[in-house]
């Protein structure tokens, strides 16, 4: 029974996290990259504080533990902004798909310093996941002229690639600094205790900002039409947070996590059907083959 629960809360987490997209992409030109970080890790921090009240009793890790999710939480300071303002600029089954090849980073620096697995199905996976990666992000498919320096740079710095995708890219190397430093949390803490200080970090190092800036001109209220869209988005934040949250207590986490991993797959169809937004066939088939390959690594 407790399998099936786990299974489930998994999956009602999987759609929360893949269609909470949606809802800030409609609303992050109103009110800006920032509004939507704060907006977004103080729900997260407030739902991860009181779960943790009610759930677990907090300790205080070690000096190396601290001084990962320090790391990890302000590298995921500068990660949330930036992946809405990738968001601002792209579309949704672009940026979230592109921004998910932090596991694929993760899996392979894990490897390197936690001396995690790293077999056939990672290599596959990883293999897979870049392939997929190039579809997803190529909006005019070509090829270099030439296989030299000069070609190679001009072809990178070409139009051909998704608006969006660039900064995504980047997001998702930030996400894999914060993804490991977690790894140290968890091993010690436990992943719950983990989720709930980082979060703490994030929505800290955000306050930051407050000393240069008002909080008026900061945390822009959304009209009236985007307090719906903005509403939502948080409240499906916190539903999908909680679920995993509760995911994690009926089942380990290496089951519950290639189910999550679904969520670029979510985001392309919610996106589709809810923003209008379309994608070439290739594109969609990336999208599929990057969460194959995910789901082959995390195995």
């Amino acid at each position: 029974m407790d399998s099936i629960i786990g299974i489930l809360l998994a999956a009602l987490s999987l759609i929360c996290v893949g269609t909470y997209n949606i809802f800030i992409k409609r609303v992050v030109s109103k009110i800006g990259e920032y509004a939507c970080a704060f907006y977004s890790t103080l729900i997260a921090a407030l739902v991860l504080a009181v779960l943790a009240v009610f759930t677990t009793r907090l300790v205080m890790p070690s000096d190396i533990v601290v001084a990962a999710i320090v790391i990890g939480g302000l590298v995921g300071t500068f990660a949330f902004y930036l992946f809405y303002k990738a968001l601002h600029g792209g579309t949704v089954s672009v940026v979230v798909p592109v921004v998910a090849m932090y596991v694929v980073w993760s899996s392979i620096i894990s490897c390197l310093i936690f001396k995690t697995a790293f077999g056939l199905y990672q290599i596959l996976g990883t293999i897979v996941s870049l392939v997929a990666l190039v579809m997803i992000a190529m909006d005019k498919p070509s090829f270099p002229k030439q296989f030299d320096e000069e070609h190679i740079i001009s072809y990178l710095k070409s139009d051909m690639w998704c608006k969006g995708a660039g900064l995504a890219f980047v997001v998702s190397f930030c996400f894999t600094i914060m993804k490991v430093a977690a790894r140290y949390g968890t091993d010690e803490i436990g992943t719950h205790r983990t989720l709930l200080y980082m979060a703490m970090l994030v929505l800290f190092f955000l306050m930051f900002a407050f000393l240069g800036r008002s909080a008026k001109e900061l945390v822009k209220l959304p009209a009236k039409g985007d307090k719906k869209n903005l509403g939502i988005g948080v409240l499906l934040l916190g539903l999908g947070i909680s679920f995993f949250y509760f995911a994690i207590t009926y089942q380990p986490i290496r089951i519950v996590a290639p189910m999550l991993y679904a969520f670029p797959i979510v985001a392309a169809i919610s996106s589709a059907k809810l923003l209008k937004e379309k994608l070439k066939r290739y594109q969609y088939v990336g999208i599929v083959l990057l969460t194959i390959g995910i789901i082959l690594i995390s195995l």
